[in-house]
């Protein structure tokens, strides 16, 4: 039975910032993510491209408390965003696969590179 699924290279997987803070919602500033870090197979390749299994992504906010005079503030969030167990060879990350954090920050897959398997 052929199966096909929309995985993830290094291309596809994208953090997405939260436009506040939705801990701390009167600070004024904005989160910026650092490079996402990427973990894949050696051996798992579609196109010459290494498969994906696991993304990491730290997020940075930088900002002002106008409730405390304008005080600068900073804060951080890292994610990590972990592939599932798939029908293909091991867990690998797939298109729509998505972890948001608790600050409202993301890591997502989009992805329309299909794997067709046996």
């Amino acid at each position: 039975m052929t199966k096909t699924q929309p995985i993830a290279t290094k291309e596809n997987i994208i953090a997405i910032s939260n436009p506040t803070h939705n801990q701390n919602p009167h600070w004024q500033g904005k989160w910026v993510p650092e490079s996402i870090k990427i973990k894949n197979y050696d051996y798992f390749t579609l196109n010459g491209k290494p498969i994906a299994y696991e993304a990491e992504c730290t997020f940075i906010f930088t900002g002002t408390d106008p409730v405390k005079n304008s005080a600068p503030v900073t804060d951080q969030e890292t994610i990590t965003l972990t592939a599932k167990k798939t029908t293909l060879q091991g867990p690998i990350l797939c298109n729509g696969d998505t972890q948001k954090g608790e600050k409202g920050n993301q890591i997502q897959v989009q992805s329309a590179n299909h794997l067709t398997t046996d």
